[in-house]
């Protein structure tokens, strides 16, 4: 194994600079020996021969091919789609099988029993002591038709290639795959579905989860997994779109379930209990007085600071952009609110304020401006430096205004788009430079970590 992760590293390092270079040396340095690695585990798991192997072919050739070349079967039977026809010279050249040893057939992408018909005429014709299905690729349809074969007809067996999701190339990561005898057909969907939610989980797309959870939790004969997963969704959902009430009794309910079924759950949520403690509103507080509050305020900053990254994380750059913009005003906000002052309410009566405030428009904006009862981001800034706030200096005026003007053109040029990779990154940067200041680099990391979101 050492020698496959001195080849990842290389890999990783060569997908950095060119994509179409790392894909060729995953291909002939890496992959070579992922079919080492899973034949050796199908032999210590005692997985294999079998004379017959049924596969539903999907858009990753690399499972079908790991399997096909670790248990080496006499007879092959691929089922495939049209969109998915154009992968099978390269499964039956990598697997080095003969003409004679391959059968295929089409299927229609909605038709289930046509999958389950095939496999069954499939398994009559060949009439072997020992079959195996592997159902890691192809469509859900073909999965489920071939699953229910599976089922009633004898002498076979369900295969899975498992696998550790998420490395580059949009492949598992090497050295993590196993072939996996399953067992009944009813059970073994749970367990993709299962699989599928905590993708999803990862993606931060909750709503999905709640609907792959519930379902799951609903039909299991064994839901109490899924039950702690639906409500644990429910409560970071409810997070990720700041509704911090209902996250905070959802994230309850979801440690209270786990202490009931005995699943670990980690202190993590624990702490993220105490957490939403501090942010749900209480009722009848209204925003200016809870933005005084410096606790208050450092854990809302950082919370919308992890939840931009969250929305960079899933390719909504815009979106992330925003909440970094909404963090600058918060950070005002509180210190202004700290002096007694409502940005949303402004009432100035110091004459020299006022008057020094209206010669810092003038510099900043070309004309002199007084202090609105309202007022916006750079305003805000303005009136710190103004007041000596000790984090604002002319500097820091100006490259917000800066930055705010080079918003303001993407705004115009791009029809309401901020968003890029490089944007988002560079504006995250400057941000969180005003954070480092504000909250302190050493509690600004403590309190990032208690917002990171826990994985399934």
């Amino acid at each position: 194994m050492t020698e496959l992760k001195e080849l990842i590293k290389e890999c990783e390092t060569l997908e950095k600079e060119n994509g179409q270079e790392a894909e060729k040396y995953y291909r002939e340095k890496i992959f070579p020996r992922i079919k080492e690695i899973v034949k050796e585990r199908a032999v210590e798991d005692k997985i294999g021969n079998y004379k017959g192997l049924i596969l539903t072919t999907g858009f990753s050739p690399e499972p079908l091919i790991l399997t096909i070349t670790a248990l080496e079967p006499e007879k092959v039977f691929f089922l495939y789609t049209k969109d998915s026809e154009r992968y099978l010279n390269r499964i039956v050249e990598a697997s080095s099988l003969l003409p004679a040893q391959i059968d295929r057939a089409v299927i229609d992408r909605s038709d289930g029993l046509d999958v389950y018909e095939k496999v069954k005429d499939k398994w009559a014709e060949w009439s072997f002591d020992r079959m195996a299905i592997d159902i890691t690729g192809g469509t859900k349809v073909m999965v489920s038709g071939v699953a229910v074969a599976g089922a009633f007809l004898k002498n076979v067996d369900l295969l899975y290639v498992d696998s550790k999701f998420g490395w580059i190339l949009k492949k598992s990561y090497p050295g993590s795959e196993r072939i996996v005898r399953l067992g009944n057909p009813f059970d073994v969907f749970g367990d993709l579905e299962e699989k599928e939610g905590i993708e999803l989980f990862k993606g931060y797309n909750y709503t999905a989860c709640e609907r792959v959870f519930g379902k799951l939790s609903g039909l299991s004969r064994d839901p109490r997994q899924f039950k702690y997963e639906l409500v644990l969704s429910q409560g970071y959902g409810a997070w990720d779109l700041f509704d911090f009430s209902k996250a905070y009794s959802k994230i309850n309910e979801a440690i209270k379930t786990a202490k009931r079924y005995g699943i670990r759950y980690g202190v993590k949520l624990a702490e993220q209990l105490e957490i939403l403690k501090i942010l749900k509103k209480s009722p009848g507080t209204d925003f200016f007085s809870l933005i005084k509050d410096n606790n208050f305020a450092n854990h809302l900053v950082v919370d919308i600071f992890c939840n931009a990254e969250r929305r960079f994380e899933q390719g909504r750059y815009d979106d992330a952009i925003i909440r970094l913009y909404r963090i600058l005003e918060l950070l005002a906000q509180h210190r202004l609110a700290c002096r007694g002052i409502d940005t949303g309410n402004v009432s100035i009566k110091e004459p020299k304020v006022k008057a020094d405030f209206e010669d810092v428009t003038e510099k900043i904006h070309g004309a002199k401006r007084g202090i609105s009862e309202k007022i916006g981001l750079l305003d805000a800034y303005i009136l710190l430096f103004i007041l000596k706030d000790e984090l604002i200096d002319k500097a820091a005026v100006e490259e917000l205004k800066k930055r705010i003007s080079v918003r303001n053109v993407l705004l115009i040029e791009h029809r309401d788009k901020l968003g890029t990779e490089k944007n988002y990154t560079k504006f995250r940067d400057y941000v969180r430079g005003w954070l480092y200041k504000a909250v302190e680099i050493e509690t600004f990391d403590d309190l990032i970590d208690g917002h990171r979101f826990v994985e399934l």
